[in-house]
């Protein structure tokens, strides 16, 4: 009797544990130029803008969260080509700063000077996470349906064994709808944060590479739904099932992917003439020169910024509840 009762115990409590487990969520070309003499030396500038790291739970993009990866937000800087620059709010104020410190005449502003290859104009992804912002109250495109789940008698016991399912499954179907960008290809790889949408499902947050040249679209998938087993006992002639209430939201979202130019680079204004400095250099020299080195740190961040975004349908279905009865069943003969 003792180990019958021992043995019971045991197989509550497993039951009790099955019951009520949860998946984890989720948190949840150059513009090279010949070689020419009077280019002035830029020593003087410093690259002071770091990058960070953060370690953090990848989603898996086999659809499904069956094993987690690391996942590490990451930066990725290409050189700027310098046909690109006049789409930059900044151009005008590159041109002005151009006329005011050296001169008006024919020139051509560059991203690279082969002479100096560490000093470059650099276009960045900075973030680490992006908000995805939705229209409207999310909850307002949401329907609750009932759904029985009919039971299973075990063996001749009078119990009913129903499973029934509860959690949720979110599928975030997006692809690029514009950039600012669109000659040069740049990824980004950053969590999407789902933070409006908390009352359907917390703390979703899916991981993803974004490139401004993708065509296609992609779709990330987080599957927390699992299976909760209740018994019943029947009555004669009684049967027994659970109704479960089903919620499926479809919510369309956007979110902007910020691109900049880093603050530490440099443009190179190259003249087709050696021009006089009419400010005096740093060092007192007043000397022509073909080129003349222009830090982008005069450009305010909305002036060397870009973006992609990116839009997209979030479909969440969620099972939230369920309650099980037993009831007389009558037979026609």
């Amino acid at each position: 009797m003792l180990f019958q009762f021992i043995f019971t115990l045991v197989g509550f409590y497993i039951l009790f544990v099955t019951s009520n487990c949860r998946a984890l969520p989720f948190f949840s070309n150059t513009n090279k130029s010949p070689p020419r003499q009077g280019s002035v030396p830029i020593s003087h500038l410093t690259l002071h803008e770091g990058f960070g790291s953060q370690q953090a739970l990848r989603l898996n993009f086999s659809r499904s969260l069956s094993r987690r990866e690391t996942f590490e937000p990451k930066v990725q800087c290409v050189l700027l080509d310098k046909d690109l620059i006049k789409d930059f709010k900044g151009n005008k104020k590159l041109n002005e700063y151009a006329d005011n410190h050296w001169s008006k005449g024919t020139r051509t502003i560059l991203t690279y000077d082969e002479h100096y290859p560490d000093r470059k104009v650099e276009l960045c992804t900075l973030a680490k996470e992006v908000v995805i912002s939705y229209e409207g109250d999310p909850q307002s495109n949401c329907i609750t349906n009932n759904v029985t789940v009919e039971g299973e008698f075990l063996g001749t016991s009078g119990l009913v064994s129903i499973a029934v399912l509860r959690g949720d499954i979110a599928s975030w179907t997006y692809a690029v709808s514009s950039t600012t960008i669109e000659r040069l290809s740049l990824s980004a790889s950053l969590y999407l944060m789902f933070n409006g949408v908390a009352a359907l499902i917390p703390q979703f947050v899916a991981a993803a590479t974004i490139s401004n040249t993708e065509t296609k679209s992609s779709t990330i998938t987080r599957n927390e739904m699992v299976t909760t087993t209740i018994s019943m006992k029947a009555g004669d002639g009684q049967q027994c099932n659970a109704i479960q209430s089903v919620r499926s939201c479809v919510v369309q979202g956007r979110g902007i992917v910020p691109l900049v130019i880093k603050k530490t680079s440099t443009f190179w204004v190259e003249y087709e003439d050696k021009v006089k400095p009419k400010i005096p250099l740093e060092d007192g020299d007043t000397s022509s020169h073909y080129k003349y080195p222009l830090p982008a740190d005069i450009l305010e961040p909305d002036e060397r910024s870009a973006y992609i975004t990116i839009e997209g349908s979030l479909t969440i279905k969620s099972h939230v509840a369920y309650q099980g009865s037993c009831r007389n069943v009558s037979i026609a003969f």
